[in-house]
């Protein structure tokens, strides 16, 4: 039992990240920033609620600009996603934040 709840609990998480991701207007306006050809390309950086989010490496200061102005006009769920859990890759030329699951 607590294992399923501890997986839900994971899958939450999960879903809310993505969507928030994908949802943040800095990377609508500026795909560039997250573009990559290699894992090599991208870098963790926070995004507009604090939570991990990678970009391409010579777009971080433009990236975590936008996304602290658009901080400051949202509302974020106060959840803790602690960066040293999560890695960059570049999965189908886009630079995405993945969590690293404890084996």
């Amino acid at each position: 039992m607590k294992n399923l709840i501890w997986s839900i609990g994971l899958a939450v998480v999960l879903v809310f990240t993505s969507v928030t991701a994908q949802a943040s207007q800095c990377r609508q306006d500026n795909p560039e920033w997250f573009e990559c050809e290699t894992a090599q390309d991208c870098v963790l950086s926070s995004n507009a609620c604090g939570y991990p989010d990678a970009v391409n490496s010579d777009f971080e200061e433009e990236a975590s600009e936008c996304h602290a102005l658009e901080g400051a006009k949202i509302s974020c769920a106060q959840i803790f996603l602690d960066p040293k859990d999560f890695r960059p890759e570049c999965i189908g030329g886009e630079c995405q934040d993945i969590e690293i699951l404890a084996e």
